[in-house]
């Protein structure tokens, strides 16, 4: 087999080359992308909680060694992370996106779907939309997950719930902010403008950069005075 030249591999075209046969030689192959959408579609709890255990933990992990530089990894931590995104961030969210929500707001699924013309007069549907927004917003984020991620993380460190709620008020107006600067934005996105087969894959993205920010600024077992910052 002949040798590349550096001068060759240089080249923009040969390099392009090279990522689509190698992401090509890798891709998994149609069967199994098929049986992983039949478990999908068959158990969407279970399949869609370890998804989010699994997302959830990446990042969690790809802060540890890449942001943090750790040399060794807190599996405590990780644990943390993992029951977080397996029992909250899975299980309870796929009920309120799947059940409460949609019972709720009726008309959000139509909305997302319409074309843009469609929906300048929809006020009806926009109201829906924005209606949705602030109830996630406004109460279930700040009232809900954010108090989940401080238990799981006071019983996976200590065995005990106690001090979360007090990490929780300490840290709550710098939590909620930061849960309001990413989530507001993405969530008109997501509720006011994708149709509903583009929302889990978007809110998974956005979800996987919400949980850097928060395995950086709240992983560690500082102190909730200190990390209130």
């Amino acid at each position: 087999m002949p040798r590349l030249s550096l001068s060759a591999m240089r080249c923009p075209m040969l390099r392009l080359s090279i990522i689509l046969a190698a992401a090509t030689a890798l891709a998994p192959p149609q069967g199994l992308l098929l049986g992983v959408g039949r478990v999908a579609e068959a158990h969407p709890l279970v399949f869609g909680s370890g998804l989010t255990c699994l997302k959830t933990v990446c990042s969690d992990v790809l802060v540890q060694k890449r942001v943090q530089k750790r040399k060794a990894l807190n599996y405590r931590r990780c644990g943390v992370f993992a029951v977080y995104g397996f029992f909250y961030l899975g299980a309870v969210q796929y009920l309120l996106f799947s059940r409460v929500y949609p019972t709720l707001f009726p008309r959000c699924a139509a909305f997302a779907a319409a074309p843009a013309a469609a929906k300048l007069g929809d006020p009806m549907g926009a109201a829906s939309v924005a209606g949705q927004i602030l109830l996630d917003l406004g109460v279930h984020w700040p009232l809900s997950a954010i108090p989940a991620f401080y238990f799981c993380k006071a019983v996976g460190e200590t065995g005990r719930p106690r001090g979360c709620l007090r990490a929780y008020g300490a840290n709550w107006r710098a939590d909620v902010a930061a849960c309001w600067a990413i989530w507001c934005p993405a969530e008109l996105v997501s509720f006011g403008a994708l149709p509903i087969r583009w929302q889990v894959p978007f809110a998974a993205l956005v979800s996987f950069g919400y949980t850097a920010l928060v395995s950086f600024r709240r992983g560690g077992a500082a102190p909730a005075a200190a990390a209130a910052s």
